[in-house]
């Protein structure tokens, strides 16, 4: 015979709980319309908070701060939680046309509870980051700490190499770069070690002391990274800037420290022209011809199996050549060469760049492109006989910068229009202005306008304006007054030159407005910085403006760092605050030029200020003034 086991349960406790239960779940439904609408009310202020505090994160990284971990772990959270809720309100709709008796019940019951629940558990996830998301402070100084010890052993015969190059990094202000080199084992990282250590000794010597080790097989990037840690910049910001970028934010943050990087790009050009690797030619430097050829043949001889070069720069070329030669290619250059058509159809899918600027060509035909799949950069320059392109062009699914300037192309294939792959246009044509708006994916664009209508065109398109970098206007020989109030507004506009503009006596801007937009309660650093007007215009050139009198809307643009004013004959100062409107609560807060670095200004005969009653500009270090026999006292920093 079998066991038998008996279980005795309470019929009113099973029955009241299974009650309960079902209870809950009722009201849990009941609640999920009004829930949602918490959760939309909830999620927007979360967003606005969100924005705020990585705001003035963004403020307190210029500033050289170091953002405090739980501020990051608070963004990442909320990143999070508004990614979550954002997709249960995308399918709330959805479930509430499930509800039935007046929301108390459901079609779908299990499913509907379900999503109830999470709905309840998101309000509970952004109610908690809202009640933790008012910080005091986001973030801190970066430690003093100038550098970490490395291990060393006691040597013998560096004494007089140490004593050298330490009284050269502590005595010679000249001295901004020394380097040690030598056979492999004579001590150089013994060297260096001690360097290191010694500098450790005395903090007050030097602010950071940075360690990094650069091997043969060369990566910026992890260069970048390794002083990125050390500096203490946050990890959020820093992953999704350029390479340019990231070079920016070191170079600011280490000049801030008084590290002497300034002369880095003139020492290595002047080391350069020093060791006849470059020629100097007027104000430009060149690489001679045969130290050319022999870097190209060591590149391609180091990296045969991955990066092959094919270079007939200037080689008075009338025909382009075979394509068999082609084959197999990554890099191209036929610049500066006669060549007048391009009729073949070359195999090369592993080209990468190709140079074809400074020739005669007047045709590409059909079927040139179509296999180049992994082309990114293409630059048809300087072609002025070239008058369209073939429609296969739009077989570079690849291409992300393309050189049209200085060619007769008036009109862009309708296949290019519909390229989504296009990341950088360059035109000197304004009457490819319209067509340029019709690219999909137009990230960046240098462009240069010969009249005042073009630039009206290309101010009207927001698309335009948000992808323009460089722009360069010229030959405005028929306009007196052009209205800046536009350029104001591109929000990537970087470098600006103006020339040629003969009978151009004023840039007009609607001060009170862009001055309004500038206007904070307590501090210019307050001000969002999408609202400043020429917020990345970094460097100004103008040249031969002969009626142009002054440049006072340079006073917006608050992060200028380079300014040249050449050949402009009536200018009498080249800014004044006191010819601005009166809005006293912007005006007394602005500081031009607080960022400028360099200034070249050359034959101004009337010019007599720069900056009329200017206080010192402390950033200057560069100033080179030439035939301007009237400028007054420069506004030269203390330093």
């Amino acid at each position: 015979m079998g066991n038998f086991c008996s279980i005795s349960i309470s019929c009113d406790k099973l029955l009241s709980g299974c009650l309960d239960f079902t209870f809950e779940k009722v009201v849990c439904i009941s609640k999920l319309k009004e829930n949602v609408n918490r959760l939309q009310i909830a999620v927007d202020e979360l967003i606005d908070l969100h924005s705020d505090v990585k705001r003035r994160v963004e403020v307190s990284e210029e500033q050289q701060l170091k953002q405090l971990d739980q501020v990051r772990r608070w963004i990442s959270r909320a990143d999070a939680a508004i990614s979550k809720s954002n997709e249960l309100l995308r399918d709330a709709p959805q479930e509430i046309e499930k509800l039935c008796l007046r929301g108390y019940c459901s079609k779908n019951y299990k499913s509907s509870y379900r999503f109830a629940k999470r709905v309840d558990e998101g309000l509970r996830d952004v109610a908690d980051l809202k009640a933790k998301g008012g910080f005091e402070n986001v973030a801190e100084k970066i430690p003093a700490a100038s550098g970490v010890p490395r291990p060393s052993e006691p040597t013998v015969g560096l004494g007089s190499t140490f004593n050298k190059v330490w009284t050269w990094l502590k005595e010679d202000k000249q001295v901004g770069i020394v380097g040690l080199y030598g056979m492999g084992g004579v001590g150089k990282t013994t060297l260096l070690t001690q360097i290191n250590n010694e500098s450790l000794k005395k903090p007050n010597d030097f602010d950071i002391v940075i360690w990094v080790v650069v091997s043969r097989d060369l990566k910026p990037d992890t260069v970048q990274e390794s002083i990125r840690r050390k500096i203490g910049f946050s990890d959020d910001g820093w992953k999704n800037k350029s390479f340019d970028e990231r070079a920016m934010d070191i170079y600011n943050a280490l000049s801030q420290k008084r590290e002497r990087v300034e002369n880095w790009g003139y020492y290595v050009i002047g080391s350069l022209l020093h060791a006849c690797l470059l020629e100097d030619k007027d104000d430009c430097v060149r690489m001679h011809d045969v130290i050319r050829d022999m870097a190209l043949w060591i590149a391609s001889d180091i990296e045969r199996d991955e990066q092959i070069f094919f270079v007939q720069t200037g080689a008075q070329l009338s025909k382009a050549p075979e394509i068999g030669k082609w084959e197999g290619v990554r890099r191209v250059s036929l610049m500066a060469n006669h060549i007048e058509h391009l009729s073949e159809t070359p195999s090369c899918s592993n080209l990468r760049t190709l140079f074809l600027g400074s020739n005669l060509l007047s045709t590409i035909s059909i079927g040139f492109f179509q296999s180049m799949p992994n082309l990114t950069v293409l630059d048809l320059s300087h072609n002025r006989c070239l008058l369209g392109l073939p429609r296969d062009v739009c077989k570079l699914v690849s291409l992300q910068y393309l050189n049209l300037s200085g060619t007769g192309i008036k009109e862009l294939p309708t296949e290019l229009k519909a390229l989504e792959a296009e990341d950088c246009i360059l035109s000197r044509d304004e009457s490819l202005v319209d067509e340029l708006q019709c690219l999909k994916e137009l990230n960046l664009l240098t462009v240069t306008i010969r009249s005042a209508a073009a630039l009206e065109r290309l101010s009207s398109s927001r698309g335009m304006q948000n992808s323009t970098r460089v722009l360069h206007l010229e030959n405005f020989h028929d306009s007196k007054l052009v209205n800046f109030s536009s350029l104001a507004n591109m929000k990537n506009l970087e470098i600006l030159d103006i020339c040629h503009c003969g009978s151009l006596e004023e840039m007009q801007i609607d001060w009170e407005r862009e001055l309004q937009k500038m206007q904070a309660p307590n501090n210019l650093a307050h001000v969002a910085t999408t609202e400043r007007p020429f917020r990345s215009l970094s460097s100004v050139n103008v040249f031969d403006c002969l009626s142009l009198r002054n440049l006072n809307w340079l006073i917006l643009a608050q992060n200028l760092t380079y300014l040249s004013v050449s050949h402009c004959p009536k200018m009498v100062e080249v800014a004044s605050i006191e010819k601005l409107p009166e809005v006293p609560e912007v005006v007394e807060n602005l500081n031009p030029f607080a960022k400028l670095k360099a200034v070249k200004l050359s034959w101004l005969p009337r010019l007599k200020s720069f900056y009329l009653n200017a206080p010192p500009l402390p950033s200057v270090t560069d100033v080179r003034v030439t035939g301007c026999p009237f400028l007054e006292k420069w506004p030269a920093s203390q330093n």
